[in-house]
């Protein structure tokens, strides 16, 4: 039973783990280059409105994945409410983010992997 548990919910882990690898790429690949070059439209130390915007949208975004990405991981109930979330955002790229995002679902309503984060009654 706890080899069918664990084949449950490895491919959640790994998909948490893919969101931490991206919100690190996303600082990577986004942060240095892009915030740092004055010629960048979202350069850090520009004074416009959009910059600042542009700046702390990249700030959360990045945040999220990374925080989902951990929860997950790690089986906490935030970890499993900011995952939903996201499926759910998720769902708005049509179509390959609905794609993914219905096939996850569908997965975890099906082997009912609420139960490993501890929020069996919870539902989103």
């Amino acid at each position: 039973m706890g080899a069918l548990m664990e084949d449950n919910i490895k491919p959640i882990k790994i998909f948490g783990a893919v969101l931490i690898v991206l919100s690190l790429l996303g600082i990577l690949l986004q942060g240095g280059p892009f915030l740092l070059d004055p010629n960048s439209p979202i350069y850090v130390f520009g004074q416009t409105h959009q910059t600042h915007f542009l700046f702390w949208f990249w700030i959360i975004s990045v945040s999220f994945y990374f925080l989902t990405g951990v929860g997950v991981i790690y089986l906490t109930r935030w970890g499993y409410i900011l995952f939903k979330v996201f499926l759910y955002l998720l769902f708005l790229g049509f179509p390959i983010g609905t794609f993914i995002s219905y096939k996850t679902l569908s997965y975890m309503k099906r082997h009912q992997i609420d139960k490993y984060f501890g929020v069996r009654y919870l539902s989103l």
